[in-house]
């Protein structure tokens, strides 16, 4: 409890607060109280404590930073009463909330490192609820959809219709797999976008079930694996285009000809270096109607 004049010098603090800041009752009354306060508060408490005292106060609440005796930093949230008394006194109960206010700040921290990690991973979480059949997508699913937020309410409907056509029924199928025991979802599908062009995503989640076992929710994870589906098909192309070999055919008028392979033909038909087969031996490697 705390009651502060004009002057912006408390009158009257209880033992409550002077265990709080670690000062005597003389050493808060000594000087003025934003003395005490966080250099970064003070201009919006010194705000807040002249709209009390003029009467246009917008708040009855407000929580500002005080430095211990210590040199620690403690969170005080303040409910004051309107004034009184001939000198105009504010009377105010404050409430240590340092540890409240230090989870919020872990978790607004923890937040910005899982948005980061998202970007950098191309990862987003979404949710679907069975019941409802609503749809929710951290911003991160929207950004690999190419979409905002804000842009409208996203139906179940709607997402499917983002689903290449060559990949829905697979896709339904690992839903409906997932839904009659499987559990899980593991699937690699394409999706079209608004501006006509396409991605790779790679989607990850379970089913939530209630205290009955009853399916209610899907939740997961998708990310976008466009570009490692693109290294990919450069990786087969440029096997498919190694692989390779030429040969050639010396004519003899003997008859017998002679088919002379390169070396990567050698090592695609798993020869020997020196082999040089006849035209009719050559003809013993092809299959079918290759021959």
């Amino acid at each position: 409890l705390a009651i502060a004049a004009p002057n912006k010098r408390f009158v009257k603090v209880n033992p409550g607060f002077c265990e709080i800041l670690g000062y005597s009752e003389d050493e808060l009354t000594s000087q003025n109280f934003d003395h005490f306060v966080h250099p970064d508060d003070v201009d919006g408490t010194l705000k807040e404590f002249d709209d009390t005292v003029s009467g246009h106060r917008h708040s009855n609440s407000y929580i500002n930073r005080w430095i211990t005796k210590s040199g620690e930093i403690r969170y005080i949230s303040w409910n004051s009463s309107d004034v009184f008394g001939e000198d105009v006194f504010v009377f105010a109960f404050g409430r240590d909330v340092t540890d409240r206010k230090l989870a919020e700040q872990e978790i607004v921290e923890a937040n910005k490192k899982l948005k980061t990690a998202q970007e950098i991973a191309q990862l987003g979480y979404w949710e679907h609820d069975l019941e409802t059949d609503e749809l929710y997508w951290s911003e991160e699913v929207y950004n690999i959809w190419g979409l905002q937020p804000e842009d409208e309410v996203l139906t179940i409907d709607q997402f499917k219709k983002s689903i290449h056509p060559g990949d829905i029924e697979r896709f339904d199928k690992e839903q409906e797999n997932a839904l009659s025991g499987g559990g899980e979802i593991d699937i690699e599908y394409r999706i079209l976008l608004s501006d006509g062009s396409g991605k790779w995503v790679h989607e990850i989640g379970n089913t939530i079930s209630d205290k009955e076992g009853k399916n209610i929710a899907f939740e997961g994870t998708v990310q976008d694996i466009t570009e490692k589906k693109e290294l990919e098909l450069l990786l087969k192309q440029t096997n498919r285009l190694a692989l390779v070999g030429s040969w050639e055919i010396k004519i003899r008028d003997e008859g017998d000809h002679v088919m002379y392979w390169s070396e990567l033909t050698r090592d695609i038909l798993e020869v020997e270096e020196e082999y040089d087969p006849t035209l009719t031996d050559g003809f013993e490697f092809y299959q079918g109607e290759s021959r």
